[in-house]
């Protein structure tokens, strides 16, 4: 998949159908970017779900994490210590 494609479906990550299109479309692999407002954002993507590592303007030393499942349904935020 080309690196535009991906950018385009990474654009409806705020619906849980975009997200689940971008699981079900997407190669397995970590992808990363910036959002529009200029945070760091992490994408691992997995056979049964993705986590979104986003970076925090608050918490510089810290990522939220989201969690979600095949079907682009949120199943948990968590904080991880950023590297």
């Amino acid at each position: 998949m080309e690196n535009k494609q991906i950018q385009e479906l990474g654009k409806r990550f705020d619906t849980r159908e975009g997200r689940a299109e971008f699981i079900a479309t997407a190669e397995e692999g970590i992808y990363t970017g910036v959002t529009e407002s200029g945070l760091q954002v992490r994408v691992h993507l997995g056979k049964t779900g993705m986590s979104v590592y986003t970076e925090q303007k608050e918490k510089p030393k810290w990522w939220q994490v989201i969690d979600y499942d095949v079907d682009g349904y949120q199943e948990a935020i968590r904080y991880e210590a950023r590297e």
